[in-house]
């Protein structure tokens, strides 16, 4: 029996940088590949098809080409310099080409994957040329909607800025071991190809397995000193970079900070650095007076930057106010002498569309909603009256056995 999944994703594959063809030639692509994967070793198929099989692949595949994405608005600065399009036939682009195959593989609509090929390339394009000498620190701000997309949107940029030239790469993934565990999980997948926790390839690791970053943390564990000091390795003698998940710690940024500043075997700081800041408006900010010290995560962040003489930073959120808002004119002392600019985005920012099968609260609960699905509920107040006394929740979940909060 043909494996409908694998067959379908086939054909996407094949159809990825090509305009949807007519149905009939559909019909016909589909077919043939449904020979062409009988003859794969360990095939228990003879590649045919019945028409309802057929039906459902050409529908499946019509249905991810009907979706599109726009490329959004994007506001830069004004000594903006592109470099990219000099660099680009050079780039040996190895970790975006198997990402975007497993992007494809994950039934991401075509159209979406081109989009975010050239939203990624526009990203990378303002920030800095990694090749580039000297001293240089370059901040910008993706704002996306909730669950619309921005982490497949920053692991394509790390992907690209890897194969661009970026050694070291460094993730915040908030400020709970959870959430960094799984954002940990999603880059072990999507672009290191190897699973941190089982010790195994994984994920993109289906589309090339020939290199792989050097990663030092895990879906286990946050960054350690002891396990990194365990990675007995020269980065000057390597190619891959080095990727780094870590929370909005105090303590886990100062000793980051602190391993890179005392381990000078590696040079780290001579490295170019990209730094992604997850739901940047969230304890990155700076919430202190500007005649104050800054705010403890918002210190941690600069003190880690300003370790470095090439520096890329992108803050990545839903709710960028706190983060436009930072004052582009203010400097602090940092207490090693040294004058470091805050996070304000001074390089660009660029708003995101979210893709026209998204579903958010606009489409629900704004007058020109297109989803019919809410109800009021108008019968509640026997039962739930919206005014009521503070132990009136605790009396009406008392017959279930539900323990409450006196």
């Amino acid at each position: 029996m043909i494996d409908m999944n694998r067959l379908t994703d086939s054909v996407a594959l094949l159809l990825a940088d090509q305009q949807p063809p007519t149905e009939q030639a559909l019909r016909d692509l589909v077919k043939a590949q449904a020979k062409v994967l009988a003859l794969t070793p360990g095939s228990s198929a003879d590649g045919t098809i019945t028409e309802t099989e057929l039906e459902q692949v050409v529908r499946t595949i019509e249905t991810r080409f009907s979706i599109r994405m726009e490329l959004g608005a994007l506001f830069e600065a004004q000594d903006y310099t592109p470099w990219l399009a000099n660099r680009q036939g050079n780039i040996d682009w190895y970790y975006w080409g198997r990402y975007r195959k497993h992007l494809l593989k994950k039934a991401f609509p075509p159209h979406v994957v081109s989009t975010l090929d050239l939203l990624t390339d526009k990203i990378l394009d303002h920030l800095e040329d990694p090749t580039k000498e000297g001293n240089w620190a370059m901040k910008g701000l993706v704002v996306g909607h909730v669950q619309s997309g921005k982490t497949a949107n920053y692991t394509g940029l790390l992907c690209k800025a890897a194969d661009a030239g970026y050694k070291v790469i460094i993730v915040l993934a908030g400020t709970l071991n959870s959430l960094r565990n799984q954002t940990q999980e999603r880059i072990d997948s999507d672009f290191i190809g190897w699973c941190t926790r089982e010790k195994r390839p994984i994920g993109a690791y289906a589309f090339g397995g020939q290199r792989r970053p050097v990663c030092f943390t895990s879906s286990l564990e946050d960054f350690r000193r002891q396990t990194a000091n365990a990675i007995a390795m020269d980065l000057a003698a390597v190619n891959e970079p080095v990727v780094l998940i870590i929370k909005k710690n105090k303590a886990t940024l100062e000793n980051l900070r602190e391993w890179l500043s005392n381990n000078n075997r590696y040079n780290l700081k001579d490295f170019p650095m990209l730094l992604i800041d997850d739901e940047a408006d969230y304890a990155s900010i700076n919430t202190n007076r500007e005649e104050e010290t800054p705010a403890t995560i918002n210190m941690a962040i600069r003190n880690l930057l300003s370790l470095f003489t090439r520096t890329s930073f992108v803050g990545y959120t839903a709710t960028p106010f706190a983060n436009i808002f930072i004052d582009p004119d203010s400097e602090d002392e940092m207490e090693n002498g040294a004058v470091y600019k805050d996070l304000f985005p001074r390089d660009f920012v660029l708003s995101l569309d979210a893709p026209d099968n998204y579903v958010g609260p606009d489409r629900l609960f704004s007058d020109d909603g297109d989803l019919d699905c809410v109800r009021p509920i108008l019968d509640n107040e026997a039962l739930l009256p919206l005014r009521h006394k503070i132990w009136f929740i605790s009396r009406l979940v008392e017959p279930y056995g539900v323990e409450t909060l006196g």
